[in-house]
């Protein structure tokens, strides 16, 4: 069953204002009508669809809703499941978003965005991931796995997870990154030298990045290994450290012959 836009938007209207997770307005165009399936409870809109909500904006080729009806008589009807796919773009003022399919569960407050890779990007890094990145926005947390990378000029981290968390802007009240975790198979790469190591934390306002456990830097043919090594992104300054009071750390110089 088609159904137009018109009485496709006043349906979705009334579905989320009974949801608790999104607000109360939300518009949604498509260029290939919108149907809407009765019997399996779910609403897919088609072709250069593009939905808006509080200053957010979605973009795919295909969005699909999944909705049930409340068994209690005062209550009404409630989207819980939202899938966006193909060239999905999802902007919200603070960051853009890139992938192939995004799902967004309501109920649990998770947002699963995937791709080849998947992408956030903010003002000033891009974090991708190979597998997926998961979002949490009561919590403000996101999770990167699989060859998740962060860019930021031209420095890079790299891990198997990333664990982001943000935090609300006191000028703004847009969300920013506070900190990110890294672990498993770090690296950290400058124009200078790469930072190797199981465990990293990466200081946004400050650029600041520490990697601990099993750290190695390298540069050209020298390196040097330690237990804990900052760098600072803005001016690529490092240091290697050990976490034993009297604990030395290895170097290994090579020179050049002439």
């Amino acid at each position: 069953m088609k159904l137009d836009i018109k009485t496709f938007i006043t349906f979705l209207f009334i579905a989320l204002i009974s949801s608790n997770a999104m607000a109360e307005d939300i518009k949604i165009t498509s260029d290939d009508g919108i149907e809407w399936h009765q019997n399996e409870q779910k609403i897919v809109a088609i072709k250069n669809v593009v939905a808006k909500k509080d200053g957010m904006i979605l973009n795919s080729q295909k969005i699909t809703a999944l909705y049930k009806n409340s068994e209690k008589k005062n209550q009404k009807t409630a989207i819980y499941y939202v899938i966006a796919e193909e060239d999905v773009f999802m902007n919200n003022n603070t960051a853009k978003a890139y992938g192939e399919k995004l799902e967004y569960d309501i109920e649990k407050e998770i947002i699963l965005l995937s791709g080849k890779p998947a992408k956030i990007k903010t003002e000033s890094e891009v974090i991708t991931a190979k597998d997926v990145i998961e979002y949490y926005p009561k919590k403000e947390i996101a999770i990167g796995r699989g060859d998740v990378t962060l860019v930021k000029g031209d420095k890079t981290i790299s891990a198997d997870i990333m664990k982001a968390y943000f935090t609300k802007s006191r000028l703004t009240q847009n969300l920013e990154v506070d900190r990110i975790e890294f672990f498993d198979n770090i690296k950290i790469t400058t124009p200078n030298e790469v930072l190797t190591g199981d465990k990293g934390i990466y200081y946004a306002k400050k650029s600041i990045a520490t990697i601990s456990d099993n750290v190695k830097i390298t540069q050209g043919k020298n390196s040097l290994s330690g237990d804990y090594a900052e760098i600072n992104l803005k001016t690529g300054f490092s240091k290697l450290k050990s976490k034993k009071e009297n604990g030395r750390v290895k170097g290994i110089f090579v020179q050049e012959k002439k």
